[in-house]
């Protein structure tokens, strides 16, 4: 899997129309597990994006998807600035898939579960979540 987390700094006063554009952008995107949008409550201005997705390629083909195109240039004018993403590498968490990794084995809760059943678990914390 592939992630990401990053900060966006919203234009002052544009935090809740930047947000609401940037939640209607987060459907339909082959391979994205989870897209969940976050105020940072320190920062009047401040979104947090936290992105999971199959592997770097989906991600990277999303950016060519005509919807988030048009999020996109539709949103550029209300971002004031951007934080460096932190790349990461999921190993798993409610409504994701567990990542094969040598020293990790499943929580004996989640065994057997796939698809519906297994994003049946997801909390209110995930704004998107897609199961492959």
């Amino acid at each position: 899997m592939y992630g990401l987390i990053g900060k966006m700094v919203a234009t002052a006063g544009k935090r809740e129309e930047l947000i609401s554009l940037l939640l209607q952008g987060t459907e339909e995107m082959p391979g994205c597990l989870s897209y969940v949008i976050a105020k940072d409550q320190a920062d009047d201005d401040g979104i947090w994006i936290t992105e999971v997705w199959d592997d770097k390629a989906s991600h990277d083909a999303s950016l060519s998807l005509p919807a988030v195109k048009k999020t996109i240039a539709a949103a550029r004018p209300m971002i004031a600035a951007f934080n460096t993403p932190v790349v990461t590498t999921p190993v798993g968490g409610h409504g994701l898939p567990v990542a094969k990794h040598a020293n990790y084995s499943s929580p004996s809760s989640l065994r057997g579960l796939t698809g519906t059943r297994r994003l049946e678990s997801t909390t209110a914390h995930c704004s998107y979540i897609k199961s492959r």
